[in-house]
């Protein structure tokens, strides 16, 4: 017991190491993403301005094809706008989530979660009262035979249940449903034209299947009375 607790130790005193410099650099990062997005943003606005009036004027005294020099310029600056400045943003917000979270986020954010899961436990007491498969036919016809959700559709979709959610409410359902199944959508036993149809959406919006949303109400526990009404 000793040496475990020694090690508890170690393991908190390496992550205070770790957590202290993180929020420095991640601070740091913050704003230098800012001042990049900024730059980037004053050279398209100089290209807008400046470049384009040069190279209709200048074209015929130029090395190469006007459309090359606006490739080279374009290029580097909107692929940094566009790609980069995004993919460099989520892996901040990774960090940041680690060193230096923002208490009112995560407030909200377990906020939510709760209010999903008491969502799922009044799903749960409908489907019950229902059955399963009662319940599962019920959601089926209202969705057109089709066994996946789309993530705007479930607020309406629910209904059919007798379930009554806001929009807000019915959308962290479903990503509480989808994170707890890790789901795509995609399932078996679909004919072609449902499996067309689920790629296409899938390009549109999150789906998760039918059954993982009954699952995940049926397995929903909450103490109390809560969930009882919604």
């Amino acid at each position: 017991m000793d040496e475990d607790s020694e090690d508890e130790d170690s393991d908190a005193d390496d992550l205070d190491d770790v957590e202290e410099p993180l929020q420095w650099w991640s601070d740091f990062m913050a704003w230098l993403m800012q001042f990049e997005s900024l730059s980037v943003c004053f050279l398209l606005g100089m290209y807008v301005m400046h470049l384009t009036y040069n190279l209709k004027v200048y074209k015929d005294e130029l090395s190469y094809d006007v459309w090359w020099y606006h490739l080279g310029f374009l290029v580097p600056l909107l692929f940094s706008l566009l790609v980069l400045f995004p993919l460099g943003l989520v892996e901040l917000t990774t960090v940041q989530a680690f060193s230096a979270p923002d208490q009112e986020v995560l407030h909200t954010i377990v906020s939510e979660v709760r209010q999903a899961h008491t969502d799922l436990v009044f799903i749960q007491n409908k489907v019950t009262g229902l059955t399963q498969g009662k319940a599962k036919a019920l959601l089926l016809n209202a969705n057109g035979g089709d066994d996946t959700v789309k993530r705007m559709d479930l607020m309406s979709l629910l209904v059919s249940i007798d379930v009554h959610l806001t929009k807000e409410r019915a959308l962290g359902v479903f990503d509480l449903v989808d994170q707890e199944h890790d789901d795509t959508g995609v399932t078996r036993g679909k004919t072609m034209k449902l499996k067309v149809k689920n790629c296409l959406e899938d390009a549109i919006d999150t789906q998760v299947p039918i059954d993982d949303l009954l699952d995940s109400a049926r397995k929903a526990k909450m103490d109390g009375n809560s969930g009882k009404e919604a």
